[in-house]
């Protein structure tokens, strides 16, 4: 009989709310940290990642995600690691800016965004194809890294869809 091989795990995590979360901004690489909903949502998502025992959290470096990652590290006893290819996507002049604001002045491209956001071109923005690229190249790197193990990555919705 042929000895089956280990496993990783991975847990793919959302950060808790922040203000720009609840304003309506496009956050991008803004940094917003955690507003107490989202501390109580971070809190309350340690308690439940105790049961899957993640060894290692590898979070993007933006406050709101690396708060909710501490969180589940200090239930979990695991190790926190900063890592840019799980930072949120770059959307340049649309960063801190009201949805409502870039629906009325931009319609084409807010459409865009809502219905085919990988066609999406915005001027000093990153595109999604490069999100998905350095994302996954990420997580490729820690699943060798990581054979047998559990692991969390605490990202944004837009390196989370796409990947």
């Amino acid at each position: 009989m042929k000895e089956q091989k280990g496993h990783t795990t991975i847990i793919l995590i959302r950060h808790g709310e922040c203000a720009g979360n609840r304003e309506g901004l496009f956050r991008g690489r803004r940094d917003f940290p955690l507003n107490e909903t989202g501390q109580a949502q971070a809190k309350a998502l340690a308690r439940e990642m105790m049961s899957f025992a993640p060894k290692y959290i590898y979070t993007s470096p933006l406050s709101r995600a690396t708060e909710t990652a501490e969180a589940i590290a200090h239930s979990c006893g695991a190790l926190v690691d900063v890592r840019e290819g799980f930072n949120n996507m770059a959307l340049g002049p649309w960063e801190g800016a009201p949805k409502e604001t870039i629906r009325e002045n931009f319609p084409v491209e807010w459409e865009l965004w809502l219905t085919n956001p990988e066609r999406l071109r915005i001027t000093g923005a990153e595109r999604l194809a490069d999100v998905q690229r350095r994302a996954f190249s990420n997580l490729e790197h820690l699943v060798h890294l990581h054979k047998e193990d559990t692991i969390a990555i605490v990202t944004h919705r837009a390196v989370l869809k796409p990947l």
